[in-house]
């Protein structure tokens, strides 16, 4: 009394619907990624632009201009096109420079945040784009560990935990 289970043989309907959802898929698959690449991928750049920094601060933006320009000229990032969007942080004051970039971060939407020649303003930015922007995915699930004995890193030689100069 018991039932054999058996599969159904596959027909020819089955087959030819199989082939024509691949196929469509095949042809609708750039369509998706041309949809994402109308949204482009927004760098803000938070530089001194007047004060004592402001010279290298202009050649800074300047640079991050012409490497924006390089990209787009190459159908920007995976076919997005690149969006960069300055402020203005002045050279000596942290609270400025943090406050624009909470704006690029809050307002503007940026998903990249580049910046800046003053290094104790760097790190002020630094924290607060630690803060509001999410962390980019660990690799190979590797996240706060040491390099490997005898790995590169950055033209610096890696032992253990430490890194030699």
């Amino acid at each position: 009394m018991s039932k054999d289970i058996t599969t159904c043989p596959l027909r020819r309907r089955t087959v030819l619907k199989a082939g024509l959802a691949i196929g469509i898929m095949q042809v609708a698959n750039p369509f998706l990624l041309r949809a994402r690449g109308e949204t482009p991928v927004k760098i803000g750049v938070d530089e001194p632009l007047t004060g004592t920094y402001a010279a290298p601060g202009k050649n800074e933006v300047l640079g991050c201009q012409l490497a924006v320009d390089q990209l787009n000229a190459k159908n920007g990032i995976l076919g997005r096109k690149v969006e960069m969007l300055t402020e203005d942080s002045t050279s000596g004051d942290a609270g400025t420079a943090v406050q624009k970039a909470r704006k690029l971060i809050e307002r503007d939407n940026v998903n990249f945040l580049v910046g800046n020649v003053n290094s104790a303003l760097s790190q002020a930015m630094a924290q607060v784009s630690n803060e509001k922007m999410p962390a980019p995915a660990p690799r190979n699930g590797r996240r706060n560990r040491p390099p490997a004995r005898g790995v590169r890193v950055k033209g610096h030689q890696a032992t253990g935990s430490t890194i030699s100069l």
